[in-house]
């Protein structure tokens, strides 16, 4: 599977269940563009999908952020762990 490396920016909005998605998605993901932001949930998948969202709530891995990816930022190559253990520091949890 290929990889892609990026810089996160300013988390833009959360979701605290997948009710909540329902809820609120269309309307909090309307202004951006698909290539502009990221969607994580609480282990750091990337979460693109209503499979997604529903394996977060079945993993409870919420809560789901969604952050602005950094165009001019340079990777730092954080590996899936590094990346959750990254999440979870600024996220208080670790």
């Amino acid at each position: 599977m290929p990889t892609r490396e990026v810089l996160l920016g300013p988390e833009l909005f959360a979701f605290e269940s997948k009710r909540h998605w329902v809820n609120k998605g269309r309307s909090w993901y309307a202004p951006y563009r698909p290539h502009e932001h990221v969607t994580l949930d609480a282990l750091g998948r990337v979460v693109a999908s209503g499979a997604e969202f529903a394996r977060a709530e079945r993993d409870t891995a919420y809560p789901v952020r969604v952050y602005l990816i950094d165009p001019d930022g340079e990777p730092r190559g954080l590996t899936p762990e590094q990346m959750s253990a990254e999440l979870r520091r600024r996220w208080g949890d670790g």
